[in-house]
């Protein structure tokens, strides 16, 4: 399972983040063509190598994955990456299907927001997660 899988399990399992866009308008990297609004986008942005720790059974990984989300109400889209935010913000989650392996969130950035020229509010929020597994093969 990879980082963007394992927050698609947090928010499909999150009554309250599928009532303000639910689980299936949550899409993974680019989008092509249009969307009926309300939807989200996360989005890995880059990842640095894997290296083992000096546990030598352990390797760690660091993701920064971003999350979009496009609204056409401000105070849904704050509040929907607020109630994101305390899913994933300083959480530790299963990372691998076997929950084995666990990574660690962290927000980096935002929330931001920008009203686009068509009147959609786009928002976003950055995340660092350290991924920890003793698998050495990150996804």
């Amino acid at each position: 399972m990879s980082i963007e899988a394992a927050i698609h399990r947090v928010w499909a399992s999150d009554a309250v983040l599928c009532g303000y866009i639910p689980h299936a308008r949550v899409f993974t990297g680019r989008m092509l063509g249009e969307f009926t609004l309300p939807y989200a986008l996360v989005n890995r942005e880059g990842a640095s190598p894997e290296a083992r720790t000096t546990d030598s059974e352990v390797w760690t990984q660091f993701v920064r994955v971003d999350v979009y989300v496009h609204h056409d109400e401000l105070q849904q889209g704050r509040a929907l990456l607020e109630r994101l935010n305390q899913r994933l913000n300083r959480q530790t989650l299963p990372y691998f299907a076997d929950d084995a392996s666990l990574m660690v969130c962290q927000r980096t950035g935002g929330p931001e927001q920008v009203l686009t020229p068509d009147g959609v509010w786009e928002l976003s929020m950055s995340y660092q997660a350290t991924v920890n597994t003793t698998a050495g093969a990150l996804g």
